[in-house]
């Protein structure tokens, strides 16, 4: 999906009446933001509730947006698989509403329990004996306290279900007590400090996946539906990760060096392929590597961030992909442990055990054998000035691997440990307005797809729109990176305008004047 991941709820609304909307909590969904907009990994998308000030035509919305490291910082608690399921809880627990007056928007989160019982109370949820996990008596006598039935019932449904989600965490972690306060896990105790377990693989995890059918040309299609440019090198690539992929016990999975100036599609290459596949993906940035026991980022500490993506599932990690970004900086920048993490690195490559530590995981080994291992970096410094960004022939590739290799930016053990390297080459004016009309990453068609959805309007972007576009992201120097927020600068007037009047319109049209100045454009 080329951003961050988010966590979010999404809400159905409900008319009270014509000033006040309910939405009620659905589900907890993962995503991305793209400007107004949360794209979940499933294909849906829904209109950002806090993004949007029009309600009377939308039906489904997503709010309480958060990344894994805000809610690990917000609730305490270095766990994403269970915080999904106890924020999802505390979610169903509460609805929002919104009320519109003029031009004033008023947004209440209503918590039901609290509402009921007029108070915050404390929570704390004990294990007891045959590992049942009960309320406390300061929950307990709370419970007593209450004197309307209805009420009553309420409160013991709302622990009912999470008792639930903490008795099937007890089953993993051992936990004795849990401390909640307004909603929040303050504390968690667990048997004299018993650590998270990793669900390990086993010698036939490998012969499992393998037997897994997937396609290559399923694969290599997904990915050139939203890299363009890079026809070649997507064959090569697809055909590597499928072999790494099938690979058994004792068949080497082979790495890969992406070699090419920045904006073109190493790096959105790589997750497409990944997301496919449904495998654990993390991008490291070379520059800050250091041995462990060092302050700064180690090799063990990427292995561990890859298992928690793959939720402690060690089938899952041992087959994921770390993607070393700017890998040409380890190489070029002198650093007081560029030395020691050489040989690290060599290990790593070759596939070898490491032993991973941490606070709240078990130590646990993580074998880098089956590991999809993929270089990238711009390299800038092996093309002349009349070469960066130009389509290389055979020749040119076999010179530019052998300056590659004579600048010994690693040393030639490591280089010659990557069999695939590959250049990338920046995109053509045809190539770029491909990507514009055609890509399942193209801003142009996720806006155009939105806007049918919330407006019923139609969007046109005229060829005059895009080479206008294209033109003045070459006079400034930018990169197909930046081509996003370009794209989303020259719509702010135009969305504007489309929020405040909605379904007055039928088409929006983009041309030239758009680019030069956001407030011309046509709505019909």
């Amino acid at each position: 999906m080329g951003q961050e991941v988010y966590y979010g709820i999404t809400y159905k609304k409900e008319q009270l009446n014509k000033q006040t909307y309910l939405f009620l909590p659905q589900s907890l969904v993962e995503g991305v933001e793209v400007g107004n907009v949360f794209y979940t990994k499933e294909g849906n998308d829904y209109p950002i509730l806090t993004k949007t000030s029009e309600f009377e035509k939308i039906g489904m919305v997503i709010d309480d947006i958060h990344t894994k490291e805000e809610l690990f910082h917000l609730y305490n608690l270095d766990d994403i698989a269970f915080l999904k399921e106890y924020i999802l809880e505390l979610a169903l627990d509460s609805f929002l509403l919104i009320q519109k007056e003029k031009d004033k928007i008023t947004k209440r989160k209503i918590d039901i329990a609290k509402c009921l019982l007029d108070n915050a109370a404390k929570e704390i949820y004990s294990k007891a004996e045959e590992d049942i996990v009960v309320l406390n008596d300061v929950a307990f006598f709370e419970l007593l306290d209450i004197q309307d039935l209805e009420i009553l019932k309420q409160k013991i449904r709302s622990y009912q279900k999470k008792l639930a989600s903490f008795k099937e965490k007890n089953k993993k972690d051992g936990i004795t007590e849990i401390e909640v306060f307004n909603g929040r896990v303050k504390n968690i105790k667990t048997e004299k400090g018993k650590k998270q377990k990793v669900t390990t693989g086993t010698s036939s995890s490998l012969s499992k996946i393998a037997n897994e059918t997937i396609s290559l040309q399923g694969l290599e299609q997904y990915i050139k539906e939203r890299v363009f440019g890079q026809a070649e090198n997507i064959r090569k690539i697809a055909k590597t990760i499928y072999m790494n992929y099938t690979a058994v016990a004792g068949e080497k999975v082979e790495p890969i060096l992406l070699v090419g100036p920045t904006g073109t599609g190493k790096t959105e290459t790589m997750k497409a392929a990944m997301e496919y596949l449904d495998i654990p993906f993390i991008e490291v940035n070379s520059i800050n590597l250091v041995p462990q026991g060092i302050k700064g980022t180690s090799l063990e500490d990427c292995l561990h961030l890859l298992a928690l993506s793959a939720e402690l599932d060690m089938q899952k990690a041992e087959r994921g992909t770390i993607f070393f970004d700017e890998f040409d900086k380890l190489g070029s920048t002198t650093t007081e442990h560029k030395g020691d993490i050489i040989p690290i690195m060599l290990k790593f490559i070759e596939g070898t055990t490491f032993s991973i530590s941490s606070e709240t995981v078990d130590d646990y080994p993580f074998n880098t054998s089956g590991l999809n291992k993929v270089f990238a970096g711009a390299f800038s410094d092996l093309f002349t000035s009349s070469q960066m960004g130009f389509r290389p022939g055979q020749e040119e590739k076999i010179a530019i691997e052998k300056r590659l290799l004579k600048r010994e930016y690693f040393g030639k053990e490591l280089i010659t440990r990557i069999p695939h390297i590959l250049l990338y080459s920046e995109l053509s004016k045809k190539e770029k307005i491909r990507y514009l009309f055609e890509s399942k990453l193209s801003p142009i068609l996720l806006k155009k797809k939105r806007y049918e959805r919330q407006f019923a309007v139609e969007l046109i972007a005229e060829d005059t729109y895009v080479h206008a576009i294209l033109d003045q992201m070459e006079e400034e120097e930018k990169s197909m990176r930046e081509l996003n927020n370009k794209v989303l600068s020259t719509l702010e007037e135009a969305e504007y305008e489309l929020a405040s009047s909605p379904l007055k319109y039928k088409k929006l049209i983009l041309t030239r004047d758009t680019v030069e100045n956001p407030t011309k454009f046509t709505l019909i």
